[in-house]
């Protein structure tokens, strides 16, 4: 995965790259929110966030790049080389107050903060929060994704952790790799 890097190439006008949005899920309103912290790092084209819309049924608010594309993962599947399989993430989200997955017990114990992380420095403050966002990379690709839950499903971590577990070289090249 690499970081942050404008990958997309050529001149291509966008309207040739158009696609259709298949996923049209219910969303909390607030996955859009975009702080000017990362406006300023975001290296997104027009075509990666068609993709993304497409992927996901929206685009996150906290996205700045895509990390990997379909023709970077060798043997991957796929007519389209550009499309994004990995995306990177800025590390902290901006919510409304009483949205998302965690609802009103979750949003208790965070505490409203600002545009620029003081308490209380922004409109609204009452209703926008600040939290943290630990998923740095995001798998996006519907066809890498169905490969991880097959993996998953099949206990394969906990292969890895037996290998761990019985293996003092492989204990040792983990703990390298991170």
């Amino acid at each position: 995965i690499r970081e942050c890097e404008n990958e997309s190439g050529g001149d291509a006008d966008a309207s040739d790259h158009a696609i259709t949005i298949k996923n049209k899920e219910i969303l909390p309103s607030d996955r859009h929110y975009v702080r000017p912290v990362v406006e300023a790092q975001r290296k997104l084209t027009e075509q990666d966030e068609a993709h993304l819309i497409n992927q996901l049924g929206y685009l996150p608010g906290n996205a700045l790049c895509v990390a990997a594309r379909v023709r970077d993962v060798p043997g991957f599947p796929g007519k389209d080389q550009d499309a994004p399989v990995v995306l990177q993430l800025y590390p902290v989200a901006q919510r409304n107050e009483n949205e998302g997955k965690g609802g009103r017990q979750k949003a208790r114990k965070r505490r409203p903060q600002g545009r620029d992380g003081e308490k209380g420095s922004a409109e609204n403050c009452e209703s926008q929060l600040l939290e943290p966002f630990p998923t740095i990379y995001w798998v996006t690709h519907p066809l890498a994704r169905s490969y991880i839950s097959k993996l998953e499903l099949e206990s394969f971590n906990k292969e890895l952790e037996r290998q761990l577990n019985q293996s003092e070289s492989a204990l040792v090249n983990m703990k390298r790799a991170h």
